[in-house]
């Protein structure tokens, strides 16, 4: 009886150890595609241009502002230092793939002092 009962369990574990592999190698491949989805992602951001929502001298200004664009843009704003005449601005920052596109949206949205950022004039004010 032993062994008939230990011959069903180990007819049992290579079908369950080979669904295990397989799945141990759709979840190793889901997050491969998931890394490489985020690095493509965050490459096609990197050198477009972007909005402005503000430039502030009181971080906290920045910190208020980025909060207005979040809420009610729904947008993933950022906050970002820049060296200008030796004074450090918070500028609140929205980079789109289509930044022109975007800006057009977010002055209707009632954000009208934003501007565009060209990726050429980074450090300027």
């Amino acid at each position: 009886m032993h062994g008939r009962y230990l011959s069903f369990l180990l007819h049992d574990a290579e079908p369950m150890t080979r669904r295990i592999k397989e799945t141990f190698v759709e979840a190793t491949m889901l997050k491969i595609l998931a890394v490489a989805v985020v690095t493509i992602a965050a490459a096609s951001y990197a050198g477009h241009d972007a909005i402005v929502f503000g430039s502030f001298l009181n971080e906290q200004n920045a910190v208020v502002k980025r909060q207005q664009v979040i809420q009610s843009l729904e947008l993933d704003a950022t906050i970002e230092p820049v060296q200008i005449d030796r004074q450090t601005w918070y500028r609140v920052l929205a980079y789109h793939v289509s930044a022109r596109d975007l800006l057009v949206k977010v002055r209707l949205e009632g954000f009208s002092d934003s501007w565009l950022l060209l990726e050429s004039s980074r450090n300027a004010a």
